[in-house]
């Protein structure tokens, strides 16, 4: 009995140990919310937890609210009105004051939406356009791709999700050797309106990582899946430094037909509507996997540089410098 009383009171020290590094409160990571109105930061209490006070701080250690809990309480919320003193990509501190310490609980990013729609075209005069490719499939037409681009010296923008980057990593890597841009398509093209803030922020955060990891090259653009998206994965996708990029016109080069080989588009489609949407500083949207993808842009190219028009990628169409 004797020898197992030193391994006990061991024991009971590892476990204090471990209480006091692990938080009271659990909070989200990231919260969204439009200007002008209100972030609602909901935090859970551990029953480990003792009464005290609940507080949140900016960067600089100011108190923007606070909220008394007590033993029994199990959770609460802060509320914050959004004026011009928060901005998008900040870091909020939740804490928690008790006996007369404050300790550290988490770090919320807030990803506060201005209303500012995504960049669909750039404002210019000058014959540039930016040609941007969709995919998560079609690695192995990449490479064809890639020669018809360099045979024209065009240099475009791939919107590619992180799961094709990670399962194809070579591809990733080449398009960037031959002069293009990778942007963020998310990680597995979810439906962002089904999935909330914190799994938005996850599959996002994944993408720009992996793409980063990847290629060492920095992802500054964002395309939602499908085009469809909401203010939460734009502000969340800026918060990350990711700008929204949708476009100006659609090729019509992705559809695939029904099972009756019926309602995919045509060469001659492709062709039409690219003719009719071509402008001044236009983002056309293709794929990579596209059945005539390849046999539109042999045609569409040197007609359109011989009319003075140049390919160049998103960054430099909107100015962006290295």
């Amino acid at each position: 009995m004797r020898r197992l009383i030193p391994l006990i009171l061991c024991l009971l020290l590892l476990c204090a140990a471990a209480l006091a590094d692990t938080p009271f409160f659990h909070c989200p990571t990231v919260v969204t919310a439009q200007a002008g109105g209100t972030a609602v930061i909901r935090y859970t209490k551990a029953r480990s937890a003792p009464a005290g006070t609940v507080l949140l701080l900016d960067a600089d250690g100011n108190e923007l609210a606070s909220a008394s809990v007590g033993n029994g309480q199990s959770s609460g919320s802060l509320r914050l009105s959004m004026t011009d003193r928060f901005t998008n990509g900040q870091t909020l501190t939740l804490a928690f004051r008790h006996d007369g310490q404050t300790e550290i609980q988490g770090e919320i990013l807030l990803a506060l939406d201005d209303g500012t729609p995504g960049i669909c075209q750039a404002d210019t005069d000058e014959k540039v356009m930016a040609i941007t490719f969709d995919s998560a499939i079609g690695e192995g037409r990449t490479l064809a791709l890639l020669d018809l681009l360099d045979q024209y010296g065009v240099k475009c923008t791939f919107f590619l999700q992180g799961a094709f980057v990670q399962r194809h990593p070579d591809t990733a890597r080449l398009i960037v050797q031959r002069g293009h841009e990778i942007a963020s398509h998310s990680m597995n093209h979810p439906e962002m309106r089904d999935i909330d803030d914190e799994k938005i922020l996850r599959d996002l955060r994944e993408c720009n990582e992996t793409v980063e990891q990847v290629t060492g090259q920095r992802v500054r653009f964002y395309r939602p899946p499908s085009g469809y998206y909401t203010y939460r994965d734009r502000a969340i996708s800026r918060a990350l430094g990711c700008e929204m990029i949708l476009w100006t016109f659609d090729s019509l080069d992705g559809t695939f037909p029904d099972r009756e080989g019926a309602n995919a588009y045509t060469q001659l489609d492709i062709a039409r509507a690219m003719q009719r949407g071509t402008q001044p500083g236009a983002i056309v949207l293709m794929h990579v996997y596209g059945r005539y993808t390849i046999q539109a842009l042999e045609e569409y190219l040197p007609a359109m540089q011989a009319e003075g028009y140049r390919f160049v990628t998103v960054s430099e169409l909107l100015g962006y410098d290295d």
